[in-house]
């Protein structure tokens, strides 16, 4: 069926949206011309084109601009679209003019959905800013300096002083001319250098959408030179479809909510694709190119309109404009496992209760800073791991804000906490060279993140400095904490406050109450819904208040909701809301088949336990094979503040003597960073390893508990995938993990696997502890094969026999790092051993294994196999109990 366009379709327009209309026809095209999209096809954006010229004529440059609310979001959504049309010119359509300039293109498409934006934004303006946003003459009518008026002008200017400072990372352009049609995105992590030289890297992204865990496999780069044909037609006939769509279903009136999900489809379909396509190394995603030039133009218009400089002429100046906020959580770790009194049940619950809490805290004061500002949500920069960066105005109002939010903050965790957790709050001005690459003091969004951090350590010297003191005097009653018991007895599991809920001997307070409440609701929370008071959620935050959902409420009026793990948002078109990956997995009862548990007989609760209730640590261990043992796992980012301060950092010595530090690839950094520990391990613990649990992960550290053979299995995945991911041999993770019995003390755990991650980063990073012993990633994977060939044979092994091992390990150990050459006693005693309990016909496998600990002298192979004798026995004496039940 061929496209007719309709007689009456030029009288009847009265706006853009009626264009929509006609639809229908339209999408008989998408067979015969494989468009970007059914709703956004040929006809749409042609017409569009044409139409919005015909009917909607160029905008009066000189007239008078609404008003200064009006006039700010416009300048934030235009800020935010401005390079729309570089996304729509990459798509290969026969009716797609190429010679059309991005600008254009771009003002075409907010054109044609005037009305979308009509009921918060000044259309005209929009297309105005969007449409020049350059000042190279090369852009002809398109250029700033073309814009009819003073004041649209003077706007003109500030977005393209943003789209500039945000683009500060461009460089020289590549020696041979790249197709931007086919280019693709390069990780970021490639650019990272802490000694030697930088070496480019092949990887690249391809250009597919961001999902739900389960399809989160696109996040990771593959040697590419291009994308394959069709790829990116199929990524923007994606994005239509969802635009359209969201564009008749989002509720137009709510600029909050509109431009929330503007920021979330940008993400979900541009984050693979790269703002310049012409660097040898095209490594910054449109999409964080595009949020990051929407907040510096909103601290440009703030700090502007305050001082009444929002003119061309001080627009241009570089002052230190700009203020960075870094907000930061102390004593994590001892809240979240400060609860495992031993026989208090729900502790699995309540720890991710807790873990949860901790990431809310962090949400809401970054939430409170912004909203009390006035400003949009593309100026939370950075956020992951309990920290969060804010870009603010550097103005007198920003100040007095970010001191009061602190004293507030301080108030409120001094109360309801009792000081177990600390917000520190840090500030730092700049200027334009802030955003700049030159590597010079004070030049380098790095050098404001290195700045800043310091000033947050010093900051940390004095927790709740705010609230504990008065005209620099120490208030010191505010330093004792009354709690009234009122004969009642303490909690069971903290000790910290009453016990009121429950029945003695656990009666809990009700804050471990609440824990176990929310425990109960996280395995079937979808949505986390955020209102600006105390009473309307759930959950009281720093004087806001939070609600888990399982399903959207009706009716509810929450300023912002976060969608888990799913990006799509269609259900939520009614509500200011946000995508967001969450590390939560809780394995449930129904995740194990209680009829084949070795505890089975004695598991108290089994019967008691629904299909979406959490699985108790004591299923976890069951669940192991062979001892009933807990696991423990522990990892980070090695070297992660000289990675960000110093990673895209370059001496004039280097290739080129240019830095890389700007603020659009330290963003994309840390989001990438959350992403693969917030969304990959939840792909990992969701699927291959879901009886595992996620007590936290995100930012660049994880902390997971389950069967300690499948921990063991699931650190060597998640390192291997994050090498993978990373693609350079310079970021590297160390892990540490420890095992014990499900009784043991969480809060001890937690200690132990602590000293075991900071073991491996004492041996030289890299690297994995595993049973008390430290040893490099590259070591591990033999290391484990010696124990899986060990365990082949167990059949053949008895418990004395391993166990005897176990005693030559340490012998061996005790010659080789202390010098004791009566360690090397093990060789005869292996040897007699050897010939009581090895029969070499029945197990020749066990006899091979066993010659290589006598040989002598011992060669690299058997050192090898000594040094890793204890790593390959426990496991084995750890199955064995299995083996011969």
């Amino acid at each position: 069926m061929r496209f007719h366009r309709p007689v009456s379709l030029a009288a009847a327009l009265d706006s853009l949206v009626l264009l929509l209309i006609y639809r229908k026809p339209i999408l008989s095209l998408v067979d015969e011309y494989t468009p970007f999209t059914d709703h956004l096809s040929r006809g749409i954006i042609a017409q569009a084109t044409h139409i919005s010229e015909q009917q909607f004529p160029a905008p009066n440059r000189g007239g008078t601009i609404g008003s200064n609310t009006t006039e700010f979001r416009t300048v934030v959504l235009a800020a935010l679209l401005h390079d729309i049309g570089k996304f729509l010119q990459r798509g290969s359509f026969p009716w797609l003019k190429d010679r059309v300039k991005h600008p254009a293109r771009s003002g075409e498409f907010v054109g044609a959905f005037q009305s979308l934006f009509a009921d918060v934004a000044d259309g005209s303006l929009l297309r105005v800013l969007v449409e020049h946003h350059h000042e190279h003459p090369s852009f002809g009518d398109l250029c700033v300096q073309q814009v009819n008026g003073d004041h649209e002008r003077a706007l003109a200017y500030l977005v393209s002083e943003a789209d500039n400072l945000s683009s500060a990372e461009r460089g020289e352009a590549a020696e041979e001319y790249q197709d931007y049609k086919t280019t693709p995105l390069a990780p970021v992590f490639g650019r990272i250098k802490l000694q030697g030289r930088e070496k480019a890297t092949a990887l690249r992204y391809h250009a597919r959408p961001l999902g739900g865990p389960a399809t989160l496999d696109v996040i990771f780069p593959e040697v590419l030179t291009e994308f394959a044909p069709g790829e990116m037609n199929s990524l923007l006939k994606a994005f239509g479809e969802e635009f359209n769509r969201l564009s008749k279903e989002v509720k137009k009136t709510d600029f909050d909510c509109l431009l929330t999900h503007l920021m979330g489809i940008l993400q979900k379909h541009m984050w693979c694709v790269p703002s310049n396509t012409q660097e040898p190394q095209p490594d910054v995603s449109l999409y964080d190119h595009l949020k990051t030039t929407s907040a510096i133009a909103a601290c440009l218009y703030r700090y502007h309109e305050a001082r009444n400089t929002l003119d061309e002429k001080h627009i241009k100046t570089s002052a230190k404009k700009f203020l960075m906020v870094v907000g930061d959580l102390s004593g994590i770790q001892n809240y979240i496992f400060d609860i495992a009194t031993a026989g208090v049940g729900g502790v699995a619950r309540r720890l991710r209760s807790r873990s949860l809490f901790i990431q809310l805290i962090t949400e809401v004061a970054a939430h409170r800073i912004l909203r009390d500002l006035a400003l949009p949500p593309t100026n939370m920069v950075m956020q992951s791991g309990g920290k969060f960066y804010l870009l603010l105005p550097n103005l007198k109002e920003t100040e007095e804000t970010v001191k009061r939010v602190q004293r507030e903050v301080d108030e409120w965790l001094l109360k309801e906490l009792g000081g177990e957790i600390a917000l520190n709050l840090a500030t730092v001005e700049f200027g334009h060279d802030g955003f700049k690459s030159e590597g010079s003091k004070g030049a380098g969004f790095g050098w404001v993140l290195g700045e800043i951090n310091s000033r947050l350590q010093a900051r940390k010297r004095q927790p709740f400095k705010e609230a504990l003191q008065n005209s620099g005097a120490w208030k010191e009653h505010d330093f004792l904490r009354p709690t009234s018991f009122e004969g009642k007895q303490p909690c069971a599991s903290c000790h910290r406050s009453p016990g009121q809920v429950g029945e003695a001997p656990e009666l809990l307070c009700e804050r471990c109450h609440r824990d176990m409440k929310w425990g109960r609701e996280i395995p079937s929370a979808k949505y986390i819904a955020f209102f600006a008071n105390e009473t309307t959620g759930d959950l009281s935050v720093l004087g806001y208040s939070a609600s888990l959902w399982p399903k959207p409420v009706s009716g509810a009026s929450p300023y912002l909701v976060l969608k888990l793990n799913d990006f799509d948002m269609r259900d939520l078109y009614g509500f200011p809301a946000l995508p967001r990956y969450l590390a939560n997995h809780i394995p449930r009862a129904n995740d194990f088949e209680c009829e084949t548990c070795r505890l089975s007989d004695t598991c108290e609760e089994r019967h008691d336990r629904g299909e979406t209730d959490p699985a108790t640590f004591r299923c976890l261990a069951a669940y192991s094979n062979g001892r009933p043992l807990l696991g423990f796992l522990k990892a980070d980012v090695d070297n992660l503040g000289k990675v960000f301060t110093f990673g895209l950092k370059r001496d004039q010595q280097d290739s080129d003597g240019r830095s890389y530090d700007t603020i659009s690839r330290l963003t994309t950094l840390s989001r990438l960073l959350d992403t693969f520990f917030s969304g990959w391990v939840e792909h990992l613990t969701q699927g291959e390893f879901r009886h595992c649990y996620t007590i936290f992960s995100g930012g660049d550290d994880l902390f997971l508990v389950g069967p300690w053979d499948e921990i063991l299995r699931l650190a060597e995945r998640v390192r291997d995938d994050f090498a993978h991911y990373v693609g350079n041999p310079e970021i590297t993770l160390s892990a540490g993990t420890f095992m014990n019995k499900d009784r043991f003390p969480v809060s001890r755990a937690a200690a132990e696997v602590d000293d075991a991650v900071e073991e491996a980063k004492q041996s030289g990073r890299n690297a994995v502890t595993v049973l008390g012993q430290a040893l490099p990633w590259s070591e591990w994977p033999r290391a484990r094969d010696e124990w899986r060939r060990l365990a082949d044979t167990q059949e053949d092994v008895s418990s004395r026999f391993l166990h005897n091992l176990l005693l030559y390990a340490e012998m061996w150990q005790d010659y080789k790092k202390r010098g004791n050459v009566l360690g090397l006693r093990f060789q005869p005693l292996l040897a007699y051993d050897v010939g009581r309990n090895v029969d070499r016909k029945k197990s020749p496998q066990l006899s091979s294994w066993s010659d290589k600990l006598l040989r002598i002298p011992i060669d690299a192979e058997a050192e090898t196999v000594l040094n890793n004798l204890k790593l390959s026995t426990t496991p084995v004496s750890y199955t064995h109990l299995r083996a011969h039940e």
